[in-house]
C-alpha cells in the first residue's frame, strides 16, 4: 500500500518536472523568409546597354536587340533580332532568319542592388554606359546619292529613303541597323527579303578631307547643308 502511494507520488513529481522543463525550453527562432531574386512589384527598366566584361547586349525600345563581341558597338553584331518579355523575370531573344525554336531565354535577377541578365553560355550582363567612338560623329549624318538619301544615326539605326528616279533595286525604302568595321559600313535591314549592303568608307578622289561611302553600284556623299 505504501509502495503504491510512493510510486504515484514519484510519477506525479516526474510529470510535473517534465512540464516545467518543456515550458522553460527556449522556442526555436523563426527563420526569415528568403528574399526573392527579383521583386515582381519592383519596376526594372530593361531597355538600354548591358555589358558582361566582354560582350555587349543592347535592348531597344522598339523590341529589337543586338549582341556584340566587344565594346565596339559599331562592328557587325554577333546576333540581332527581336526581344520579348514573357514574365517580369524572363525575356526571349529571337534572332532574325532563324526558327522560333532557336530563340534564347534570358532571366532577370538581382545581385545585391544590381540587376543582371543571365544568357546561357555567357557571363552575366550588367548595366553599361557606352562611350563615344572616335570618328562616329562624322558618319552619323545624312548621305545622298542619285538613288536616295541614307541617314546614319548615332544610335546605330539607319533609314534609307529612295527618290522618285531610283532604279527598281533601290526603289524600296527601309531601315535597320548599321555597323562600321575595317572601314566598311554595312547596313542590316529590318525587313526580311531586303539584302544587306556594304560600303567602303574612303576619301573622295581629288578631295582633301571629304569622305564617301562607295560601292560598285552607288556612291553616297555627305548631304550638303
Amino acid at each position: 500500500m505504501k509502495y503504491t502511494r510512493f510510486s504515484s507520488q514519484v510519477l506525479c513529481l516526474t510529470s510535473l518536472l517534465m512540464f516545467f522543463m518543456t515550458g522553460c525550453q527556449q522556442q526555436p527562432r523563426q527563420q526569415p523568409t528568403p528574399e526573392l531574386d527579383l521583386d515582381p512589384t519592383h519596376e526594372v527598366t530593361l531597355v538600354g546597354w548591358w555589358y558582361n566584361g566582354t560582350e555587349v547586349l543592347r535592348l531597344e525600345d522598339n523590341s529589337q536587340y543586338q549582341l556584340f563581341a566587344d565594346t565596339n558597338r559599331y562592328a557587325r553584331p554577333l546576333s540581332n533580332g527581336q526581344w520579348s518579355q514573357k514574365t517580369y523575370a524572363t525575356l526571349y531573344l529571337s534572332p532574325y532568319n532563324t526558327p522560333t525554336s532557336m530563340r534564347q531565354r534570358l532571366t532577370v535577377t538581382r545581385s545585391e542592388d544590381r540587376v543582371q541578365l543571365h544568357l546561357p553560355n555567357y557571363d552575366d550582363f550588367f548595366r553599361w554606359n557606352p562611350q563615344d567612338v572616335a570618328g562616329i560623329k562624322e558618319l552619323s549624318t545624312t548621305w545622298e546619292s542619285s538613288f536616295g538619301t541614307l541617314e546614319l544615326r548615332s544610335d546605330r539605326r539607319y533609314e534609307y529613303r529612295p527618290t522618285s528616279n531610283s532604279n527598281p533595286a533601290m526603289s524600296v525604302g527601309h531601315q535597320g541597323i548599321w555597323s562600321l568595321e575595317n572601314q566598311v559600313v554595312t547596313l542590316f535591314p529590318d525587313p526580311q527579303g531586303v539584302q544587306q549592303m556594304s560600303f567602303q568608307l574612303r576619301n573622295q578622289p581629288d578631295a582633301d578631307e571629304a569622305i564617301e561611302l562607295w560601292s560598285p553600284s552607288v556612291i553616297y556623299y555627305p548631304a550638303s547643308d
